[in-house]
């Protein structure tokens, strides 16, 4: 069973999910229920990163994340 009050224990019956909005993520096609404080992940960016990586013809790599920074 599913509950959205703690204070119901075991397999509550007859009970309320509070839905305090909808998001609605229209490129995957979903509608998310936000019942409470959650945390969700990031989602990926339109472009990958992979993209923006580079190789010169010294074999030097640029284009590669370190945390926030971009390396060049």
């Amino acid at each position: 069973m599913l509950s959205d009050n703690p204070k119901l224990l075991g397999k509550p019956k007859d009970f309320l999910v509070t839905v305090r909005r909808i998001l609605i993520t229209s490129g995957a096609g979903f509608l998310i229920p936000i019942t409470g404080d959650i945390m969700r992940m990031p989602g990926l960016p339109k472009t990958p990163s992979a993209l923006q990586i580079y190789i010169d013809e010294n074999g030097e790599i640029s284009g590669l994340f370190n945390g926030n920074l971009l390396v060049d």
